[in-house]
């Protein structure tokens, strides 16, 4: 099980033990039922991301896959999102810069899903040569005469 799905369903466990916790103590309705939804909706996540984990794990066995340390792109497009939402009750301004953050973030994941792609790509390939042909010089090109060169003096070089 991957990091995420761990944080997710350990996160809806805490929000059903506060809201467990609190029935005891006649809560409203709507006490009630935003912490049991929120602990509900986490708890979905967190199964839904470990599900797709376990399944990418069974396809991808054995082969190398390139995972990024950190992103900025993803902090961009969170902070974008955040921004959007946040604009709903601060004005159109807000909205609008965070469209533009969300746009930007969204177009720096798009550049490392192809990065990653590259790259696992050419491992591949690396992996499919035999290590004799990786380790080959490449053929040397010649370099072609210019114009007011006569073939001579293009020899000479």
């Amino acid at each position: 099980m991957r990091r995420g799905a761990v944080v997710l369903l350990g996160w809806g466990a805490l929000l059903g033990l506060a809201t467990a916790v609190q029935t005891p103590y006649h809560p409203t309705t709507i006490e009630f039922t935003l912490l049991g939804a929120a602990s509900a909706a986490t708890l979905l996540a967190g199964l839904v991301i470990w599900r797709l984990d376990a399944r990418s794990r069974r396809e991808q066995a054995g082969d190398w896959r390139a995972v990024t340390e950190e992103s900025f792109a993803t902090l961009a497009t969170v902070a974008g999102f955040a921004l959007v939402l946040l604009g709903g009750g601060f004005g159109l301004w807000l909205t609008l810069i965070g469209a533009g953050v969300l746009t930007l973030g969204l177009g720096g994941l798009l550049r490392e899903r192809r990065g990653r792609m590259r790259a696992t790509s050419t491992a591949r390939a690396r992996r499919a040569t035999p290590s004799h042909a990786a380790s080959a010089s490449p053929p040397v090109r010649r370099r072609e005469p210019h114009a007011h060169q006569t073939s001579h003096e293009a020899r000479r070089r």
